[in-house]
């Protein structure tokens, strides 16, 4: 981000000002910003800017954790947080990106080294009561640091249900002048009562569908046809199976459908 003075008198002075967002990044950074100006003798002007930036805090094992869990699953991942900007730092507040998601801290103590400062054990919790679907999210850690941004520790993964499916949602790029083009989508239910595809609703009179079992009642696979090759701009909806399944009797699968392109000539 920049801020500059638009209008400099002549023999006076005017100022840039660059912004840098340091959120994500670590080590040396080089940015540069291009200056256009009036001036015959000077039309264009390249600012460069260099930093090292330090981390304010270390996250073990690593700030960012994957996950692919069955729903009523308890699950949890504990990590320890230090700060090499300031020793005896404190952790004021904790957040997290949804209800079904918590996080609980604890001071350790050192007694091998008490100088080596504070340093915290941090578990992240999922409640068994978590909603199926993707997790996205960061938990975020304000501390008493002046100026530092939150520590995060990413979260990404999904909640499975009773009913496993991948994958989770379609692309579809047409070829001109080819035909139809398909997607498949498997299903499977390892556990509990068998189920079946009961019906398949697209939104889209271009979006076609059939179903094939696999092993009735425990797997199936969902074949679905984009048949529309003209389509101009990116084209977005969801394919909603309904199942008979007590637990889960309604997955919705996003697709997206991007416009038609010509067949590659080799």
């Amino acid at each position: 981000m920049a801020r500059y003075d638009r209008v400099i008198l002549p023999g006076g002075k005017g100022e840039v000002v660059l912004e840098l967002s340091t959120g994500r990044l670590r080590g040396k950074v080089q940015k540069a910003a291009k200056v256009s100006t009036n001036d015959p003798n000077m039309p264009k002007v390249r600012l460069q800017l260099r930093a090292l930036i330090k981390k304010s805090f270390n996250i073990s094992p690593q700030d960012y954790v994957r996950f692919t869990i069955d729903r009523g699953e308890d699950w949890s991942k504990e990590f320890k947080i230090s700060s090499p900007r300031k020793k005896e730092f404190k952790i004021v507040k904790v957040s997290s990106p949804s209800r079904a998601i918590s996080a609980t801290y604890t001071l350790l103590p050192d007694k091998d080294n008490p100088d080596a400062g504070n340093k915290y054990k941090l578990k992240v919790l999922i409640s068994p009561e978590a909603p199926v679907g993707n997790v996205r999210g960061a938990i975020k850690i304000y501390t008493d640091i002046p100026g530092a941004s939150p520590a995060m520790i990413h979260l990404s993964g999904r909640i499975e249900g009773s009913i496993h499916y991948q994958p989770e949602q379609l692309t579809f790029t047409p070829i001109i002048n080819e035909g139809a083009i398909s997607r498949t989508v498997n299903f499977h239910k390892a556990k509990g009562e068998g189920f079946r595809i009961e019906e398949v609703k697209t939104g889209s009179d271009d979006l076609k569908w059939k179903i094939i079992p696999v092993e009735e009642g425990k797997s199936y696979v969902l074949v679905a046809y984009w048949t529309r090759d003209d389509i101009k701009k990116m084209h977005r909806g969801v394919i909603h199976v309904l199942t008979d399944s007590k637990e889960e009797n309604h997955l919705d699968i996003p697709y997206t459908v991007f416009p038609g392109v010509e067949k590659r000539k080799f």
